[in-house]
């Protein structure tokens, strides 16, 4: 072993020589020997004294040879290009993904042979175990760099010993850099070299020791083996500031502790402590990460050995568990590091169902509203009319930083411990903080804003101070999962901004390059629209710019990028208790009415689409239209809710969640819309419209709302309910109401056909009070309107808006020929959405039986009278296929029951069907219809139709299963047509003013 000592220092002796790991480590006999000794006691007493010699060999010739790797002779370093090392330069350069452009952004700091010396040391840093393995064993890979003389020197050392002992030790050389140490059919439990017991070895136990104490012996100026980007991959350069600072004092077992936190000496230990004190911080944040590291490989050793304790006997016991690095510190910080500390349950239940943040952008907004509130705060705790709250965003580009500070509250080391570090557990929302400050709504309150930083920055500096607090505060954070230090400041140092004094925030943060953070200036409008303070930006050379509004009216004006023409396009603004709307509408000069704007047809005009939206406390949720849910679509407005506290956010501010709350912010938006309608309306009446006239101009003022997809459909039906479309005639009084005013009547009454139509036409286009009575007895029309108390709806068509709409809410109780057999009586009452007694089945295009799609557009009711014994029906639509158009019209059928009475008997409808029941009544009406004309204007019967193949397969295979079980009264198809034929189909065609019995389509 001395020859073997010998000739390793000899070898060690070249490390550092060609600038390669010179700077920063000592890699000599001094680091094998700080290894051997942490065997001492990393092996337990029981393990030691059953280790053979074999075992002590391959554990001490690992110790002495695995680091070999690294060693590059100027011989090597000179034939690099035809190696894999181009290769690796190669990779380095091209990569995408994020990690790896911090990491190149970081290198790319070095520049010319500085940097190729450092990549190509990275390389080999790499690729180390594999090289010493193949120099063990005689076999260097050509592609990983060697030195034939250096290779040549280290296998001769193992010319004697047995063959299969040399490839164990060149795989524990090798072991410590890969993560394969549980395969035990590779690193042998129980190796035997000779026929001695004594000359066998645990290949397994001997590369988990080595691993263990590679990444322990850190006491000396030695920087770690593992590639630096291994370890902290966005920050690698400072792995080598805690080398060169010599601060490692100890690494030691730790004593183990009792249930009551009291040291028990006598107590097995598990955990590894590591002393160390530093006078920089990126000393301290280097040596933590690469602990944090060796914490994740200690606890896979144990796993290892854990598993071959268990499953194959062995008796090697390997107790470390964990490295604790709770004594290392930073001189000038406070003593204990501090760290995120997670409130699991309100993190989980924020965090349920949602994502998080998925545009970068976001750090801008949750960075700035954190400093809004705090001045918020401030300003509610000071009452003081001197104070003015302001945030500061400052933007250097070339350096990529970004600072916002304050002069809000500031933080004390209670608020920073308890609220600031601890993720998910917001100030705000603290029951305590809450009874103190009842009045006060915060836009942050979830806890989690300041992780949005780690998004885009590596390194957050946060300088903090409060009034209640003699010195103002600096905290350093490199990662979401380290140590944060704390130094104490003079509240007058150049460190705190003259934003924070004597109290306030400041947070800065470098960008990384993968980070896509460019435009701030644009960020930091989009999101700050109504702040309530003052907020501030300023690019690096540039001036102070305001940011934000007074209010929703200069917001969205600042919006249109232009002067407002007055009585072409003006904003419109309503307030209430908590919400404030500001809103455009545009001058229509032919129909000499304000529209509401349509955001769509502006996106024609501007050439990027208005980004309205609604706003919380000010800062922007969303940014479409209030109320809609996809941009181009609805009102252009602005909408900011301040101090409503029970309206929240989801986790990631992307919308509000459902709640009481939203329903009357959503009721309010629409309520705001309508009330315009309503308002313009009752202009237009006031200035000699008619009510008709009016009332079909509200079916085209409403139409941007409900053209639209809405997002809350049951608030936008309330606020439409409410406007005044609906001509409404009763005795000698004519008048606007809406449908909820519709709502305190039974029964309605409404007239379809050529007079009436013609009556509301001409009554639409003059300036006049007078009613269709009038107009009646004024062409002395020997015809009566019904002079019941009963409402008669002048104006109802299903082609409108509102016609659709009061389709929804009453049903037809009855036809019948009105006004002299011109027109259509018909009678309505009203319908009970949660009643199943309707009279009526609505039936529509989309849910009709797939057999009758291409058969009609529409096909509107069934009248039903309990079960299926259905005595009438009215089909209404569009078109009606073999039937020519029907405008507004339709069919009706008296006696419909005698087809099912005498064509089918004692079928059980629900059994054979399987609640096909209304598939087959449209069925069989359209049968019926379609044999009817076809028996006025074609010679061929019904039979002669099937043969060619009924156009209705489902009707003609229920038809063929009837015919086949014998359920059917007649004996053949010609006596079914027969009674087809004596059925009494009228024909509704409102549009021609016809309604009789049906001979074909009137010509």
């Amino acid at each position: 072993m001395t020859k073997v000592r010998s000739d390793v220092a000899e070898i060690l002796d070249k490390f550092g020589r060609l600038g390669i790991f010179e700077q920063y480590t000592k890699h000599d006999m001094s680091h094998v020997d700080g290894m051997l000794k942490l065997y001492d006691w990393l092996i337990p007493d029981g393990t030691r004294q059953i280790m053979t010699p074999a075992e002590w060999l391959l554990l001490t010739l690992g110790t002495y040879f695995h680091d070999l790797g690294l060693i590059v002779t100027s011989a090597e370093y000179s034939r690099r290009s035809e190696t894999a090392f181009l290769d690796y330069k190669q990779e380095f350069g091209d990569a995408e993904d994020s990690q790896s452009s911090d990491y190149r952004a970081q290198v790319n700091q070095l520049r010319g042979e500085v940097l190729e010396r450092f990549l190509y040391q990275e390389f080999v840093r790499t690729n180390h175990a594999k090289r010493i393995r193949g120099w063990i064993t005689g076999n260097p890979d050509a592609t990983l760099g060697f030195d034939q003389g250096l290779v040549d020197h280290i296998s001769a050392t193992f010319a004697d010993m047995p063959a299969v002992f040399v490839k164990d030790l060149a795989l524990v050389c090798e072991s410590h850099h890969l993560d394969d140490l549980h395969a035990t059919s590779k690193y042998k439990v129980d190796r035997p070299y000779g026929s001695d017991p004594q000359e066998a070895a645990n290949v397994q136990y001997a590369a988990i020791l080595l691993r263990t104490a590679d990444l322990l012996h850190i006491t000396s100026d030695r920087a770690p083996s593992i590639a630096l980007r291994l370890i902290n991959p966005t920050d690698p350069m400072s792995q080598t500031e805690w080398s060169k600072q010599n601060a490692v004092t100890a690494v030691r077992p730790a004593i183990a502790l009792m249930e009551d936190g009291r040291a028990d000496r006598s107590a097995p230990r598990d955990t590894i402590e590591v002393h160390a004190e530093f006078t920089d911080e990126n000393g301290f944040f280097g040596l933590t990460s690469y602990l944090q590291y060796s914490d994740r490989e200690i606890a896979q050793n144990w796993r290892w050995a854990a598993a071959s304790n268990a499953e194959l006997d062995v008796p090697h016991e390997y107790p470390w568990r964990q490295v604790n690095a709770d004594h290392v510190i930073a001189d000038g910080f406070i003593a204990e590091p501090f760290e995120f500390q997670i409130d699991q349950y309100k993190v989980l239940e924020l965090l349920t169902g949602h994502t998080l943040y998925n545009d970068t952008n976001v750090v801008v907004r949750e960075l700035v509203q954190n400093s809004i509130d705090a001045v918020r705060l401030q300003e509610h705790v000071l009452s003081d009319p001197h104070y003015h709250p302001t945030v500061v965003v400052k933007w250097d580009p070339e350096e990529r930083t970004i600072e916002v500070s304050d002069n809000g509250t500031g933080m004390t080391q209670g608020i920073i411990e308890n609220n600031f570090l601890k993720v998910g557990a917001s100030r705000y929302q603290e029951p305590q903080f809450m009874r103190r400050y009842p009045e006060f709504n915060s836009i942050s309150r979830f806890g989690i804003g300041v992780l949005s930083a780690f998004m885009v920055a590596d390194e957050v500096r946060v300088v903090t101070s409060h009034l209640d607090e003699d010195r103002a505060r600096e905290l350093t954070l490199r990662s979401v999962h380290g140590k944060y230090l704390i130094r104490l400041l003079p509240k007058d140092s150049s460190n705190v901004s003259d934003t924070c004094k004597p109290h306030g925030t400041s947070v800065r943060m470098r960008i990384r390059p993968s980070a896509d953070l460019e435009d701030v200036e644009r960020i930091l409008a989009h999101w700050v629209q109504i702040p309530g303070c003052r907020v501030l930006f300023q690019r690096k050379g540039g001036d102070l710019v305001s940011v934000g509004f007074e209010n929703v009216d200069s917001a969205l004006a600042a919006q249109i990028g232009e002067p407002l023409v007055p009585g072409k396009l003006e904003i419109r603004t309503v307030r209430q208790e908590g919400f404030e709307i500001a809103y455009l509408v545009m001058w229509d000069p032919w129909f000499e009415e304000w529209n509401l704007a349509v955001a769509s047809r502006l996106q024609s005009i501007y050439e990027e689409p208005l980004e309205g939206g609604i706003c919380v406390e000010g800062i922007r949720v969303t940014s479409v239209a209030p109320g809609f849910r996809a941009n181009g679509s609805g009102v252009p407005a602005i909408v900011n809710v301040a101090g409503v506290g029970n309206l929240r956010t989801n986790v990631a501010r992307t919308d509000i969640e459902p709640s009481p709350a939203l329903d009357d912010l959503y009721r309010f938006i629409y309520g705001a819309y309508a009330k315009h309608i309503n308002q313009e309306v009752a202009r237009m009446q006031s200035s000699g419209y008619s009510a008709t006239r009016a009332g079909t101009e509200a079916n085209h003022l409403v139409s941007p709302m409900v053209g639209s997809l809405p997002a809350n459909e049951r608030m936008l039906d309330e606020a439409v309910s409410s406007v005044a479309a609906f001509v409404v005639e009763t005795a000698e009084r004519r008048r606007l109401q809406s449908l909820q005013e519709l709502e305190v009547h039974d029964e309605l009454i409404s007239f379809d056909g050529v007079m009436t139509r013609n009556i509301e036409n001409f009554l639409a286009s003059i300036p006049s009070r007078a009613t269709a009575r009038d107009l009646l007895s004024f062409a002395q029309i020997d015809v009566e309107l019904p002079t019941t108390e009963t409402p008669y709806i002048c104006n109802w068509t299903p082609a409108t808006i509102f016609g659709r709409w009061f389709a929804e809410r009453w049903h037809i109780d009855d036809l019948s020929s009105g006004l002299g057999g011109s027109t259509v009586e018909l009678h309505w009452r009203r319908s009970s959405r949660e009643s199943s007694d309707s009279k009526w089945i609505k039936i529509t295009k989309r849910n009709a039986p797939q057999s009758l799609q291409g058969s009609f557009e529409v096909v509107a009711r069934i009248a039903r009278q309990g079960g299926w014994g259905v005595d009438e029906i009215w089909v209404a639509g569009k078109r009606f296929e073999n039937l020519g158009d029907f405008p507004y019209g339709g069919v009706r059928i008296d006696g419909l029951s005698l087809i099912f009475r005498d064509t089918i008997e004692g079928i059980d409808f629900e059994t054979y069907l399987e609640g096909r029941e209304r598939d087959f009544l449209i069925g069989l009406v359209y049968f019926v219809i379609s044999y009817k004309k076809r028996e006025r204007r074609y010679t061929y019967s019904l039979m002669q139709d099937n043969e060619r193949g009924a156009s209705n397969s489902f009707i003609r295979d229920v038809l063929a299963y009837l015919d086949a079980a014998g359920v059917m009264r007649f004996a053949s198809t010609e006596e079914m047509i027969k009674l087809i034929a004596q059925l009494s189909i009228n024909l509704y065609e409102s549009s021609r003013g016809y309604r009789g019995p049906w001979s074909g389509v009137p010509s």
